[in-house]
């Protein structure tokens, strides 16, 4: 049987940012306790099991006005992949124009997750 794993979080599903106590086995939660509401429980839950955050960054751009434009991921990248994504964002480049939305880089390392601008570029 495999040990418990006890780990505190801060909720930032709210102002309130409750201390949430979660225990559980890798990829699965037993115990969830000092949320004040059961929105805190999913967030605590997902926190534990599966972390995920919106990644951003910024991406070379050749023969522009400035030579970096800002970008960020369309959905949340698990955190697990966050470094490895980092790496192929590092070793893109881009031409203008860019646009406000466009995709920079598509369906980043099969994850079916975009890498998309934050910004123009002329």
């Amino acid at each position: 049987m495999e040990e418990t794993i006890k780990k505190t979080f801060t909720c930032i599903i709210c102002p309130v940012g409750c201390q949430i106590d979660v225990r559980g086995i890798p990829g699965k939660t037993t115990l969830v306790e000092g949320n004040d509401c059961e929105r805190g429980i999913k967030y605590a839950k997902e926190e534990y099991c599966h972390p995920t955050r919106i990644l951003t960054s910024s991406v070379l751009v050749k023969g522009a006005r400035t030579p970096l434009i800002p970008v960020r991921s369309n959905e949340p990248v698990p955190k697990e992949r966050i470094q490895d994504c980092m790496k192929v964002i590092k070793e893109t480049v881009v031409y203008p124009p860019v646009r406000l939305h466009d995709i920079v880089i598509p369906d980043i390392l099969g994850t079916g997750i975009h890498i998309v601008a934050t910004s123009d570029a002329e």
